[in-house]
């Protein structure tokens, strides 16, 4: 079966230097840009390719189902 699902995540940016670093907050994962928007843009590029890699992976290695699940955070 195969399970399109949206994702969603907490995103942290800051100023560092001249650029922009948004961190997920979740997974650790970050990327950086010129500007805000374009960091945050890499990011969620990063992070779709990162999910990706991670269901392939489970599916190659342990024959892996998936499943939709929705948690609710007040932030």
């Amino acid at each position: 079966m195969n399970i399109v699902t949206k994702l969603s995540t907490l995103i942290e940016v800051h100023k560092e230097g001249d650029v922009y670093i948004a961190s997920d907050l979740i997974s650790g994962v970050s990327d950086l840009g010129e500007t805000e928007n374009e960091a945050v843009k890499m990011l969620l590029k990063g992070l779709k390719e990162r999910y990706e890699t991670i269901v392939e992976e489970s599916t190659k290695i342990r024959r892996s189902t998936f499943s939709r699940a929705e948690v609710l955070v007040n932030a």
